[in-house]
This record gives C-alpha cells, structure tokens and sequence, in this order.
C-alpha cells in the first residue's frame, strides 16, 4: 500500500527490536530481540528506558526479531510464514522449517500440579508487537490524517 502512495521509501516505522548483527547470531538456538514480559501471559513490551527507535519500511520489515531451532526469522518471514502456512490465509500440510520452529514450544507453562507443558504459537504475541509498531509509527499514523 505505501508503494502505491509513493511513500514506502520515505516513512520510518517504530521498531522495538534490538538491533544485533548477524554474526553475534551463530550459534543461539533461541533468541528474542524484542522485549517480553512475562505473567499470565507473555506480552511484549517497549523498554521505557530505551529511546524509540524508527528505521526505513525495508529494514524494519527484514530485521531479525527470532532465533529458534538455528532458524533466522525477519518480521517478513514471520508474518509470511503465518499467512501462508499457518491459517492466516491457508494452512499448508507439509511446512516449511522457519515455520515449524515458529510454532515450537520454547516456554514451558506449569499448572497448579506442577505439572509442565511447552508455550507453543509464540509468533502470535511477535505479530500483535508488530501491528503495535506499525500503529505507534508517527509518520505513518500521520498519512491518515
């Protein structure tokens, strides 16, 4: 859409994600680089000590904001992966690798008997951060006025 307002190489969106480069990578099986909070539920959250940060459409959208399974995932392939895989749009039988380690289990939640069970689906907490990011960025909630 802001391809074709002309304004995709303009607007800068809000990212919470911390910025890591890619060879402090190697070797995580697992790493977030969004800010979570955990209770009830795991939420994330922007560190209101750390100043926003906003970057162009491209980099936001090709950021790297999960590492699971030594599976690199952009906001791009996450969301993808959930249209396209997982019943946003269709659900496919056979998936693809960064969409199986998308919807492992890397929590694990214990109930009043103490009894323990993995956290699965955690990209759908990352997708509700996005669309925060996405609502929260100044000069794109200003095209709508």
């Amino acid at each position: 859409m802001l391809t074709h307002m002309g304004q995709k190489a303009n607007i800068k969106l809000l990212t919470t994600a911390k910025q890591v480069a890619p060879e402090q990578l190697e070797g995580f099986d697992f790493c977030t680089f969004i800010p979570m909070t955990f209770g009830n539920i795991i939420s994330y959250n922007a560190d209101p000590h750390i100043p926003a940060k906003y970057v162009s459409c491209e980099d936001w959208w090709n950021q790297t904001v999960l590492v699971h399974e030594k599976q690199h995932m952009t906001r791009g392939d996450i969301v993808c992966s959930a249209a396209n895989q997982d019943g946003g749009a269709h659900v496919d039988t056979k998936l693809k690798p960064k969409t199986i380690a998308m919807k492992l289990a890397f929590w694990l939640k214990t109930n009043n008997q103490g009894e323990a069970t993995g956290v699965e689906d955690n990209h759908y907490p990352l997708l509700r951060q996005f669309a925060n990011e996405i609502l929260t960025s100044p000069e794109l909630v200003a095209l709508t006025v």
